[in-house]
């Protein structure tokens, strides 16, 4: 009998014989698999918007569930900002400041193509930038070499800190604003050459801080 397959099924065997009076011949067996459907591209653990004292770590997979993956742009997602990354674990400020986009795409067996993106922002306030400040001190030799309980008064202090100058930057004016970023800027070139901020972090801080 005559087949006509028009939906996706997994390997499926159809048979025929034939006889007559001079005899038989068969079964004669085929196995045909239908993949007409595109395979997905999904995103996982993208939480849309990022400050910059936060972790990205946004994952890419990419499935079919007849024929197949055959080949995906997932393991090579990339910004303009840090090429061919694959978002696992990646510090929101190496990231530029704005709107960001991932995109991937996949082949399946069947010769099916389907895409998937990811859009997430990425931004700086006062209290993320004075938190990744923290960080960045925490993470220096120098602070390793402190004591649990001068470890803890630094910790204090720069928490306190943190809190006031949001509190302050939120309420200033533009002028004000400008001042207030500026001494932040003397304090970051004061904290490089002691050690507690990196070459790069000296760097990162400024750039961030003329955002806000």
């Amino acid at each position: 009998a005559d087949q006509t397959i028009t939906a996706d099924q997994p390997a499926t065997s159809y048979s025929c014989s034939a006889s007559s009076a001079g005899g038989s011949a068969g079964p004669v067996t085929v196995t045909v698999k239908r993949d007409a459907t595109p395979p997905t591209v999904t995103y996982s653990g993208d939480a849309g918007t990022y400050t910059v004292d936060q972790t990205v770590t946004i994952a890419c997979v990419a499935a079919d569930a007849l024929s197949g993956v055959a080949s995906s742009t997932c393991a090579s997602n990339s910004l303009a900002a840090v090429p061919a990354y694959t978002l696992a674990a990646v510090p929101a400020y190496t990231l530029a400041l704005g709107a960001h986009t991932l995109s991937a795409s996949a082949n399946d067996n069947a010769g099916n193509t389907g895409t998937g993106t990811a859009s997430f922002t990425v931004s700086v306030t006062p209290s993320s930038l004075c938190n990744l400040t923290t960080q960045f001190v925490d993470g220096s030799a120098n602070y390793r070499r402190l004591s649990a309980s001068r470890q803890a008064a630094v910790d204090k202090l720069a928490s306190a800190a943190c809190q006031e100058f949001a509190t302050i930057a939120a309420k200033l004016r533009p002028d004000q604003k400008a001042v207030l970023v500026a001494v932040y800027k003397v304090v970051v070139a004061a904290l490089l050459p002691t050690g507690w901020l990196s070459k790069a972090q000296a760097t990162a801080l400024p750039n961030l801080a003329g955002s806000l």
